[in-house]
């Protein structure tokens, strides 16, 4: 119980220290949808779209974004990743990297439905060279040690497809 304690105390504290420390023009990395992810490894697709939309709504409220476009996009993430790790091992940084880029760019497309949905204007091309490309390298650069620290946490993952769908 302590270690998930320090352990979600640690990536609530990450998220804000690399958001303070990468210039405010450039994302930081999605460390909270790296961590769905992880979830999404361990319980039914059912839940891990709840759970993803609640740590999303998490991210929003700590004023990350406008409230439900990181809980639509982490969301929608997640649904995306599960079906790429359908056919994959749960256990190697190969798959992680895949499942992970696919939630990223699953999450964007949210985002830029939802943008142009509510008529923000918010999503042009600066957004897309300076928040979607570099959130993509750094997320996927952090994505190894984010899974190792998930696994201290709570255990290695015992995901099979039965559990993915």
């Amino acid at each position: 119980m302590l270690r998930r304690i320090i352990f979600v105390l640690v990536i609530l504290g990450l998220q804000g220290v690399l958001g303070m420390l990468i210039p405010a023009f450039i994302s930081p990395p999605d460390i909270l949808l790296l961590v769905a992810l992880f979830v999404a490894t361990r319980v039914p697709l059912f839940w891990a779209l709840i759970i993803g939309y609640s740590i999303g709504l998490l991210q929003d409220i700590l004023g990350v974004g406008l409230l439900g476009f990181h809980a639509a996009g982490i969301m929608a993430g997640v649904f995306a990743s599960s079906f790429v790790r359908r056919g994959l091992s749960a256990e190697t940084s190969i798959n992680h990297a895949t499942a992970a880029f696919t939630a990223l760019i699953a999450k964007w497309l949210v985002f830029i439905a939802l943008n142009y949905w509510t008529r923000q204007g918010l999503i042009g091309f600066e957004t897309i060279l300076y928040r979607f490309i570099p959130e993509i390298v750094i997320t996927l650069m952090v994505g190894p040690l984010v899974f190792a620290f998930c696994n201290w946490a709570f255990g290695n993952s015992n995901a099979n497809d039965e559990q993915l769908l």
